[in-house]
Protein backbone atom coordinates (compact mmCIF):
# COMPACT_ATOMS: atom_id res chain seq x y z
CA UNK A 1 0.00 0.00 0.00
CA UNK A 2 2.88 2.35 0.82
CA UNK A 3 4.38 1.74 -2.62
CA UNK A 4 1.10 2.63 -4.32
CA UNK A 5 0.83 5.90 -2.35
CA UNK A 6 4.43 6.86 -3.13
CA UNK A 7 3.98 6.10 -6.85
CA UNK A 8 0.77 8.16 -6.96
CA UNK A 9 2.46 11.14 -5.26
CA UNK A 10 5.36 10.90 -7.72
CA UNK A 11 3.09 10.91 -10.77
CA UNK A 12 1.00 13.81 -9.48
CA UNK A 13 4.15 15.84 -8.74
CA UNK A 14 5.59 14.96 -12.15
CA UNK A 15 2.40 16.03 -13.91
CA UNK A 16 2.05 19.42 -12.21
CA UNK A 17 5.72 20.30 -12.56
CA UNK A 18 6.00 19.54 -16.25
CA UNK A 19 2.46 19.84 -17.58
CA UNK A 20 2.77 23.48 -18.58
CA UNK A 21 5.93 22.69 -20.52
CA UNK A 22 4.91 19.44 -22.19
CA UNK A 23 1.44 20.65 -23.22
CA UNK A 24 2.52 24.05 -24.49
CA UNK A 25 0.93 24.30 -27.92
CA UNK A 26 1.13 26.87 -30.67
CA UNK A 27 -1.44 26.50 -33.45
CA UNK A 28 -2.49 28.17 -36.68
CA UNK A 29 -5.30 30.49 -35.63
CA UNK A 30 -6.17 32.67 -38.65
CA UNK A 31 -4.92 33.38 -42.18
CA UNK A 32 -5.79 35.59 -45.15
CA UNK A 33 -5.28 33.89 -48.54
CA UNK A 34 -6.34 36.81 -50.78
CA UNK A 35 -5.13 40.26 -49.80
CA UNK A 36 -5.37 42.78 -52.68
CA UNK A 37 -3.73 45.52 -50.61
CA UNK A 38 -0.68 43.53 -49.49
CA UNK A 39 0.77 40.11 -48.85
CA UNK A 40 -0.96 37.04 -47.52
CA UNK A 41 -0.58 36.58 -43.78
CA UNK A 42 -0.86 33.90 -41.10
CA UNK A 43 -1.58 34.24 -37.39
CA UNK A 44 -0.40 31.86 -34.66
CA UNK A 45 -1.93 31.42 -31.21
CA UNK A 46 -0.40 30.00 -28.03
CA UNK A 47 -3.17 28.25 -26.12
CA UNK A 48 -0.96 27.29 -23.16
CA UNK A 49 -0.28 29.04 -19.86
CA UNK A 50 3.42 29.59 -20.59
CA UNK A 51 5.52 31.39 -23.18
CA UNK A 52 6.68 29.21 -26.10
CA UNK A 53 9.94 29.73 -27.97
CA UNK A 54 9.40 29.06 -31.70
CA UNK A 55 12.97 29.82 -32.81
CA UNK A 56 13.73 27.75 -35.90
CA UNK A 57 10.12 26.78 -36.47
CA UNK A 58 8.83 26.83 -40.06
CA UNK A 59 5.65 27.72 -41.88
CA UNK A 60 5.24 25.71 -45.11
CA UNK A 61 2.57 25.39 -47.73
CA UNK A 62 1.97 22.65 -50.31
CA UNK A 63 4.90 23.92 -52.44
CA UNK A 64 7.54 24.35 -49.72
CA UNK A 65 8.84 26.69 -47.04
CA UNK A 66 7.25 30.11 -46.63
CA UNK A 67 9.00 31.33 -43.48
CA UNK A 68 11.53 30.21 -40.87
CA UNK A 69 11.29 32.00 -37.54
CA UNK A 70 14.48 33.69 -36.36
CA UNK A 71 16.24 33.05 -33.07
CA UNK A 72 14.49 34.57 -30.06
CA UNK A 73 10.99 34.46 -31.58
CA UNK A 74 8.46 33.70 -28.85
CA UNK A 75 4.69 33.61 -28.46
CA UNK A 76 3.41 34.74 -25.08
CA UNK A 77 0.90 32.77 -23.04
CA UNK A 78 -2.50 32.98 -24.77
CA UNK A 79 -0.92 35.46 -27.14
CA UNK A 80 -0.80 35.93 -30.91
CA UNK A 81 1.95 36.20 -33.49
CA UNK A 82 1.17 37.07 -37.11
CA UNK A 83 3.50 37.31 -40.11
CA UNK A 84 3.27 37.91 -43.84
CA UNK A 85 4.19 35.31 -46.45
CA UNK A 86 4.00 37.50 -49.59
CA UNK A 87 1.65 35.98 -52.18
CA UNK A 88 2.19 32.32 -51.32
CA UNK A 89 -1.26 31.03 -50.41
CA UNK A 90 -3.17 29.79 -53.46
CA UNK A 91 -6.51 31.47 -54.01
CA UNK A 92 -8.40 28.27 -54.84
CA UNK A 93 -7.02 26.07 -52.09
CA UNK A 94 -3.82 25.27 -50.22
CA UNK A 95 -2.53 23.72 -46.99
CA UNK A 96 -0.51 25.46 -44.28
CA UNK A 97 1.93 23.38 -42.21
CA UNK A 98 3.50 24.55 -38.92
CA UNK A 99 6.64 22.59 -37.96
CA UNK A 100 9.12 22.91 -35.11
CA UNK A 101 12.90 23.18 -35.44
CA UNK A 102 13.14 19.38 -35.83
CA UNK A 103 10.53 19.26 -38.62
CA UNK A 104 7.92 17.76 -36.30
CA UNK A 105 4.46 18.76 -37.47
CA UNK A 106 2.78 20.91 -34.83
CA UNK A 107 -0.36 21.96 -36.72
CA UNK A 108 -1.84 22.14 -40.23
CA UNK A 109 -4.89 23.63 -41.89
CA UNK A 110 -6.14 23.26 -45.44
CA UNK A 111 -8.83 24.97 -47.48
CA UNK A 112 -10.25 23.85 -50.82
CA UNK A 113 -12.08 26.85 -52.27
CA UNK A 114 -11.69 30.58 -52.82
CA UNK A 115 -12.93 32.42 -49.71
CA UNK A 116 -13.00 35.79 -51.46
CA UNK A 117 -10.95 38.96 -51.23
CA UNK A 118 -10.13 40.19 -47.72
CA UNK A 119 -11.96 37.21 -46.20
CA UNK A 120 -9.88 35.43 -43.58
CA UNK A 121 -10.30 31.90 -42.25
CA UNK A 122 -9.88 31.41 -38.53
CA UNK A 123 -10.78 29.60 -35.35
CA UNK A 124 -13.48 30.82 -33.02
CA UNK A 125 -12.98 30.93 -30.12
CA UNK A 126 -9.19 31.22 -30.42
CA UNK A 127 -7.38 27.87 -30.47
CA UNK A 128 -10.58 25.79 -30.73
CA UNK A 129 -11.14 23.46 -33.67
CA UNK A 130 -14.08 25.44 -35.03
CA UNK A 131 -13.20 27.20 -38.29
CA UNK A 132 -15.26 30.02 -39.81
CA UNK A 133 -14.72 32.85 -42.28
CA UNK A 134 -14.38 36.50 -41.24
CA UNK A 135 -15.29 39.45 -43.44
CA UNK A 136 -13.37 41.60 -40.95
CA UNK A 137 -10.06 39.91 -40.20
CA UNK A 138 -8.19 40.33 -36.88
CA UNK A 139 -4.45 39.80 -37.47
CA UNK A 140 -2.55 39.71 -34.18
CA UNK A 141 -5.65 39.88 -32.00
CA UNK A 142 -8.47 37.66 -30.79
CA UNK A 143 -10.98 36.29 -33.24
CA UNK A 144 -13.63 36.65 -30.55
CA UNK A 145 -16.39 34.23 -29.65
CA UNK A 146 -18.72 32.72 -32.24
CA UNK A 147 -21.88 34.75 -32.79
CA UNK A 148 -24.68 33.64 -30.55
CA UNK A 149 -27.25 31.62 -32.44
CA UNK A 150 -30.82 31.76 -31.26
CA UNK A 151 -33.44 29.18 -32.11
CA UNK A 152 -36.00 30.45 -34.62
CA UNK A 153 -39.38 31.36 -33.23
CA UNK A 154 -42.61 30.47 -34.98
CA UNK A 155 -46.16 31.63 -34.33
CA UNK A 156 -48.13 29.49 -31.90
CA UNK A 157 -51.86 28.71 -32.00
CA UNK A 158 -51.65 27.62 -35.64
CA UNK A 159 -53.69 24.48 -36.27
CA UNK A 160 -55.29 22.27 -38.86
CA UNK A 161 -58.97 23.11 -39.26
CA UNK A 162 -60.36 21.03 -42.15
CA UNK A 163 -59.12 18.81 -44.97
CA UNK A 164 -60.48 16.96 -48.00
CA UNK A 165 -58.76 13.58 -48.53
CA UNK A 166 -61.18 12.14 -51.14
CA UNK A 167 -62.51 14.92 -53.37
CA UNK A 168 -65.13 14.54 -56.13
CA UNK A 169 -63.35 16.45 -58.89
CA UNK A 170 -61.19 19.12 -57.32
CA UNK A 171 -57.78 18.48 -55.80
CA UNK A 172 -57.12 17.56 -52.19
CA UNK A 173 -56.86 20.52 -49.86
CA UNK A 174 -55.96 21.32 -46.26
CA UNK A 175 -57.30 24.28 -44.28
CA UNK A 176 -55.23 26.04 -41.58
CA UNK A 177 -56.55 28.37 -38.88
CA UNK A 178 -54.71 31.24 -37.18
CA UNK A 179 -56.11 31.64 -33.67
CA UNK A 180 -53.84 34.58 -32.83
CA UNK A 181 -54.75 38.25 -32.54
CA UNK A 182 -52.15 39.20 -35.14
CA UNK A 183 -51.02 38.07 -38.58
CA UNK A 184 -49.05 34.83 -38.64
CA UNK A 185 -46.08 34.39 -40.98
CA UNK A 186 -46.00 30.81 -42.26
CA UNK A 187 -43.14 31.19 -44.72
CA UNK A 188 -41.41 27.89 -45.45
CA UNK A 189 -44.05 25.74 -43.72
CA UNK A 190 -45.15 22.39 -45.18
CA UNK A 191 -48.14 20.08 -45.44
CA UNK A 192 -47.29 16.39 -45.28
CA UNK A 193 -48.98 13.04 -44.83
CA UNK A 194 -47.82 10.22 -42.56
CA UNK A 195 -44.09 10.28 -41.83
CA UNK A 196 -42.19 8.40 -44.53
CA UNK A 197 -45.07 8.72 -47.02
CA UNK A 198 -45.35 11.21 -49.86
CA UNK A 199 -43.06 14.20 -50.20
CA UNK A 200 -44.33 17.30 -48.38
CA UNK A 201 -45.77 20.35 -50.11
CA UNK A 202 -44.14 23.65 -49.22
CA UNK A 203 -46.11 26.87 -48.97
CA UNK A 204 -45.69 30.49 -47.87
CA UNK A 205 -48.56 32.32 -46.29
CA UNK A 206 -49.44 35.42 -44.29
CA UNK A 207 -52.63 34.52 -42.39
CA UNK A 208 -54.53 37.43 -40.80
CA UNK A 209 -55.72 37.16 -37.20
CA UNK A 210 -58.59 34.71 -36.58
CA UNK A 211 -58.58 33.70 -40.24
CA UNK A 212 -58.31 30.62 -42.44
CA UNK A 213 -55.86 29.68 -45.17
CA UNK A 214 -56.30 26.81 -47.66
CA UNK A 215 -53.42 24.87 -49.15
CA UNK A 216 -54.46 23.09 -52.37
CA UNK A 217 -52.22 20.06 -52.85
CA UNK A 218 -50.59 19.78 -56.26
CA UNK A 219 -50.88 15.97 -56.23
CA UNK A 220 -52.77 13.22 -54.43
CA UNK A 221 -51.02 12.79 -51.08
CA UNK A 222 -53.78 11.72 -48.69
CA UNK A 223 -54.79 8.04 -48.82
CA UNK A 224 -58.51 7.31 -49.01
CA UNK A 225 -58.34 4.36 -46.59
CA UNK A 226 -56.65 6.32 -43.81
CA UNK A 227 -53.61 8.53 -43.38
CA UNK A 228 -52.19 11.42 -41.39
CA UNK A 229 -52.24 15.13 -42.15
CA UNK A 230 -49.32 17.01 -40.65
CA UNK A 231 -48.52 20.72 -40.45
CA UNK A 232 -44.71 21.05 -40.37
CA UNK A 233 -42.67 24.08 -39.33
CA UNK A 234 -39.44 25.03 -41.18
CA UNK A 235 -37.35 23.37 -38.44
CA UNK A 236 -39.11 20.01 -39.14
CA UNK A 237 -41.16 20.11 -35.93
CA UNK A 238 -44.87 19.36 -36.03
CA UNK A 239 -47.25 22.24 -35.39
CA UNK A 240 -50.34 20.01 -35.61
CA UNK A 241 -51.36 16.56 -36.75
CA UNK A 242 -54.60 14.73 -37.50
CA UNK A 243 -55.06 11.00 -38.14
CA UNK A 244 -58.07 9.50 -39.92
CA UNK A 245 -58.93 5.84 -40.52
CA UNK A 246 -61.24 6.17 -43.52
CA UNK A 247 -62.76 8.65 -46.00
CA UNK A 248 -65.78 9.06 -48.22
CA UNK A 249 -65.96 10.65 -51.63
CA UNK A 250 -66.71 14.37 -51.34
CA UNK A 251 -66.77 14.22 -47.54
CA UNK A 252 -64.38 16.44 -45.58
CA UNK A 253 -62.96 16.05 -42.11
CA UNK A 254 -63.51 19.22 -40.05
CA UNK A 255 -62.72 20.29 -36.53
CA UNK A 256 -65.77 21.06 -34.42
CA UNK A 257 -65.13 22.41 -30.94
CA UNK A 258 -61.77 20.69 -30.83
CA UNK A 259 -63.02 17.32 -32.10
CA UNK A 260 -62.79 15.97 -35.64
CA UNK A 261 -65.95 14.96 -37.50
CA UNK A 262 -66.85 14.07 -41.05
CA UNK A 263 -69.02 16.66 -42.81
CA UNK A 264 -70.91 16.54 -46.07
CA UNK A 265 -70.62 20.33 -46.32
CA UNK A 266 -66.97 21.27 -46.95
CA UNK A 267 -66.20 24.91 -46.23
CA UNK A 268 -62.62 25.67 -47.38
CA UNK A 269 -61.55 29.10 -46.14
CA UNK A 270 -64.68 29.58 -44.03
CA UNK A 271 -66.10 28.66 -40.64
CA UNK A 272 -66.64 24.93 -40.47
CA UNK A 273 -70.17 23.55 -40.93
CA UNK A 274 -70.69 20.07 -39.58
CA UNK A 275 -73.39 18.27 -41.58
CA UNK A 276 -74.13 14.65 -40.79
CA UNK A 277 -73.21 12.19 -43.52
CA UNK A 278 -76.05 9.79 -42.50
CA UNK A 279 -79.10 9.84 -44.81
CA UNK A 280 -82.01 11.75 -43.41
CA UNK A 281 -79.92 13.53 -40.75
CA UNK A 282 -78.75 17.09 -41.24
CA UNK A 283 -77.60 18.66 -37.99
CA UNK A 284 -75.29 21.62 -38.57
CA UNK A 285 -72.87 23.35 -36.27
CA UNK A 286 -70.96 26.53 -36.97
CA UNK A 287 -67.86 26.67 -34.79
CA UNK A 288 -64.37 28.00 -34.99
CA UNK A 289 -61.73 25.31 -34.51
CA UNK A 290 -60.07 24.88 -31.14
CA UNK A 291 -56.42 23.90 -31.47
CA UNK A 292 -56.10 22.48 -27.96
CA UNK A 293 -58.76 19.75 -27.62
CA UNK A 294 -58.29 16.59 -29.69
CA UNK A 295 -60.50 13.53 -30.16
CA UNK A 296 -59.31 10.04 -29.32
CA UNK A 297 -62.14 8.15 -31.06
CA UNK A 298 -60.95 5.44 -33.42
CA UNK A 299 -63.34 6.50 -36.18
CA UNK A 300 -62.23 10.12 -36.11
CA UNK A 301 -58.86 11.81 -36.57
CA UNK A 302 -56.70 11.93 -33.46
CA UNK A 303 -53.82 14.17 -32.49
CA UNK A 304 -51.58 11.23 -31.74
CA UNK A 305 -51.22 7.92 -33.50
CA UNK A 306 -51.70 4.83 -31.33
CA UNK A 307 -48.88 2.41 -31.95
CA UNK A 308 -49.05 -1.07 -30.49
CA UNK A 309 -45.74 -2.55 -29.57
CA UNK A 310 -45.00 -6.13 -28.67
CA UNK A 311 -42.16 -7.03 -26.38
CA UNK A 312 -40.07 -9.94 -27.51
CA UNK A 313 -37.55 -11.93 -25.61
CA UNK A 314 -34.61 -13.81 -26.94
CA UNK A 315 -32.96 -16.88 -25.49
CA UNK A 316 -29.39 -17.75 -26.18
CA UNK A 317 -27.75 -21.15 -26.15
CA UNK A 318 -24.20 -21.48 -25.02
CA UNK A 319 -21.76 -24.32 -25.51
CA UNK A 320 -19.99 -23.73 -22.20
CA UNK A 321 -19.14 -27.12 -20.59
CA UNK A 322 -20.82 -28.04 -17.33
CA UNK A 323 -18.09 -27.98 -14.74
CA UNK A 324 -18.23 -29.22 -11.20
CA UNK A 325 -17.66 -26.08 -9.22
CA UNK A 326 -17.91 -27.67 -5.80
CA UNK A 327 -15.81 -25.97 -3.20
CA UNK A 328 -12.60 -27.63 -2.11
CA UNK A 329 -12.05 -28.70 1.43
CA UNK A 330 -10.21 -26.03 3.39
CA UNK A 331 -9.65 -23.85 0.34
CA UNK A 332 -6.75 -21.45 0.36
CA UNK A 333 -6.63 -18.18 -1.59
CA UNK A 334 -4.25 -19.84 -4.01
CA UNK A 335 -6.25 -23.01 -4.51
CA UNK A 336 -9.59 -21.22 -4.82
CA UNK A 337 -8.43 -19.11 -7.76
CA UNK A 338 -9.66 -20.75 -10.95
CA UNK A 339 -8.78 -19.93 -14.53
CA UNK A 340 -10.07 -21.42 -17.76
CA UNK A 341 -7.63 -22.31 -20.51
CA UNK A 342 -9.06 -23.92 -23.65
CA UNK A 343 -12.15 -25.00 -21.73
CA UNK A 344 -10.29 -26.83 -18.98
CA UNK A 345 -10.36 -26.12 -15.25
CA UNK A 346 -7.10 -25.57 -13.46
CA UNK A 347 -6.20 -24.74 -9.89
CA UNK A 348 -3.29 -22.48 -10.84
CA UNK A 349 -4.16 -18.87 -10.04
CA UNK A 350 -3.38 -16.22 -12.69
CA UNK A 351 -0.34 -14.10 -11.95
CA UNK A 352 -0.95 -10.47 -11.10
CA UNK A 353 1.32 -7.54 -11.88
CA UNK A 354 1.85 -5.35 -8.79
CA UNK A 355 0.07 -2.04 -9.12
CA UNK A 356 3.15 0.02 -8.30
CA UNK A 357 4.97 -1.57 -11.26
CA UNK A 358 2.13 -0.42 -13.54
CA UNK A 359 2.39 3.13 -12.17
CA UNK A 360 6.16 3.20 -12.67
CA UNK A 361 5.92 2.01 -16.28
CA UNK A 362 3.11 4.51 -16.97
CA UNK A 363 5.26 7.33 -15.60
CA UNK A 364 8.27 6.26 -17.70
CA UNK A 365 6.10 6.05 -20.82
CA UNK A 366 4.65 9.51 -20.18
CA UNK A 367 8.08 11.00 -19.55
CA UNK A 368 9.53 9.43 -22.72
CA UNK A 369 6.62 10.51 -24.92
CA UNK A 370 6.63 14.08 -23.60
CA UNK A 371 10.34 14.85 -23.52
CA UNK A 372 11.98 12.57 -26.08
CA UNK A 373 12.26 15.36 -28.73
CA UNK A 374 13.85 17.76 -26.19
CA UNK A 375 16.25 15.09 -24.87
CA UNK A 376 17.22 14.14 -28.40
CA UNK A 377 17.91 17.79 -29.25
CA UNK A 378 20.04 18.29 -26.10
CA UNK A 379 22.10 15.17 -26.86
CA UNK A 380 22.68 16.31 -30.45
CA UNK A 381 23.74 19.78 -29.32
CA UNK A 382 26.10 18.28 -26.70
CA UNK A 383 27.72 15.94 -29.23
CA UNK A 384 28.14 18.75 -31.75
CA UNK A 385 29.84 20.97 -29.14
CA UNK A 386 32.22 18.17 -28.10
CA UNK A 387 33.02 17.41 -31.71
CA UNK A 388 33.74 21.07 -32.52
CA UNK A 389 35.90 21.50 -29.39
CA UNK A 390 38.05 18.51 -30.41
CA UNK A 391 38.58 20.05 -33.82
Amino acid sequence: MRKIILCSIFLIFFFFIFASYSFAQVVINEFLPINPSGGDWIELYNNSDSQVDISGWKADDSTGNMKTFSSGTTVSSHGFYHFEVAIRLNNDGDTIYLKDQNDNLKDSKGYSSNPGENVSIGRTPDGVDNWVTFSSSTPGSSNGSPPATSSPTYPSNISLSEFMPNPDEETEWVEIYNDNDNTADLSGWRIDDIEGGSSPQHFNAQIPAKSFYVVYLDSARLNNDGDSVRLIRPDDSEADKANYSSSQNGIAWAKDGGQWSETSTPTPGQVNKITSTEAGEESTSNASPSPTTKSTSKSTPTSTQNIKTQETTKSYKTDTPNYDWEKQENPTPESSAISLVLGEKTDNPPKKIPIHIIFIFAGLFFFTAAFFPQIKTKIQDFLEERFQSQL
